[in-house]
C-alpha cells in the first residue's frame, strides 16, 4: 500500500499511521464522542441493524455528536438508504469527517480540562485505535503540528471515469493539483495518478 501511494502521489512517505475503526469505539467514547457536520441525511444499518444486534442510524443533515458505536456505523455505512445515489466516495468523506472530529475533540482548548482528567483513559484506548511506526518523539510532534495546523476541509477527488475492475480514474491535472495542495508545493516525482 505504501508503494502504491508513493507512486500514485509522487511523494516520499517516511511514517504511517493505520486507523483501526473497530478500536475507535472505545477511543471516541473516551474523548466524549465526536462532532460531525453532515452535508446530507445518512440512513442505514450495520451488522443487521439494531433489531439484529447491530446499529441502525438515521441522521439528518447538520451537526451531530456521536458516541463510538454510532460514529463507527457512520464510517461503515456502504448503502445510504436516505440518499441511494451515494458511492464509496461519500463514505470516504464521512470517514474523514470522523477523523477530523476526533482531532477537534483532542485539540479544543475548551476541552483541555476534561481531556486532562480523562488522559489515562484516552491514553489507554488510543493504542487500540492507532498503529504507527512513529516513536515517542515523533508522534507528539505530529500532535502539536495538528493543534497549530488548523483543520482543512475534506477533499475527495472526483473521478473522471471508470477503469478496469470497477476502479475509478482521476484526471492527471486534478491529481497533480491535489498533490500540490496536500504537500504545499511540487512533489518529489511526477505523480503516476490514474493509469
Amino acid at each position: 500500500m505504501i508503494k502504491t501511494v508513493k507512486d500514485f502521489l509522487g511523494i516520499n512517505i517516511d511514517h504511517l499511521i493505520i486507523v483501526d475503526f473497530n478500536g475507535f469505539v472505545d477511543f471516541i467514547n473516551a474523548v466524549g464522542g465526536v462532532k460531525v457536520t453532515l452535508p446530507k441525511r445518512v440512513c442505514g444499518e450495520v451488522s443487521g441493524g439494531k433489531k439484529n444486534g447491530g446499529v441502525t442510524i438515521h441522521l439528518s443533515a447538520g451537526e451531530h455528536t456521536l458516541q463510538g458505536d454510532k460514529a463507527l456505523a457512520l464510517a461503515r455505512i456502504r448503502e445510504n438508504t436516505c440518499v441511494p445515489a451515494e458511492t464509496d466516495l461519500q463514505r470516504a468523506a464521512r470517514q474523514q469527517l470522523i477523523i477530523s472530529g476526533i482531532k477537534d475533540r483532542l485539540t479544543d482548548p475548551l476541552r483541555f480540562p476534561i481531556n486532562f482528567l480523562k488522559g489515562p483513559l484516552i491514553g489507554w484506548t488510543a493504542p487500540k485505535a492507532l498503529i504507527t511506526d512513529m516513536g515517542a518523539f515523533t508522534l507528539p510532534q505530529l500532535a502539536i503540528a495538528a493543534v497549530f495546523g488548523g483543520n482543512p476541509t475534506t477533499n475527495v477527488l472526483k473521478p473522471s471515469g471508470s477503469g478496469p475492475g470497477g476502479s475509478l480514474i482521476v484526471s492527471k491535472s486534478q491529481c497533480v493539483e491535489a498533490v500540490k495542495r496536500l504537500i504545499g508545493g511540487d512533489p518529489n516525482r511526477t505523480p503516476a495518478c490514474s493509469p
